[in-house]
């Protein structure tokens, strides 16, 4: 139901017996038990609402490629960051001779 076992369930009631008494306990129990039937019929008029039902398929329409998607990610294995392969070392380009005063120059 909302996650409650057996022994949740006994702690209430016991607390809700003393809390309320012996006399006031049945007339709480018809309480509750009017408002869960109320909720649950307020929940089915909303799903027969055409708009709310639009609406419900319109977002089942947008998640189902997103859950693929994820689902996809998850199953496919992650890669390993690859480290940079070790590049030949830079060399700095070699200067340009400088050139020869005129002077200098053989003829």
């Amino acid at each position: 139901m909302f996650g409650l076992g057996i022994p949740e369930i006994l702690v209430i009631l016991a607390l809700a017996l003393v809390l309320l008494g012996p006399e006031r306990l049945p007339e709480a129990a018809r309480g509750v038990g009017k408002a869960m039937r109320e909720l649950r019929r307020a929940s089915r008029e909303m799903e027969d609402v055409p708009a709310i039902r639009e609406l419900r398929d319109a977002m089942h329409d947008v998640e189902r490629p997103i859950v693929e998607t994820i689902r996809e990610t998850m199953a496919t294995p992650l890669e390993a960051p690859q480290a940079p392969s070790p590049a030949e070392p830079k060399r700095e380009p070699e200067p340009e001779p400088e050139p020869e005063p005129e002077s200098e120059r053989k003829p």
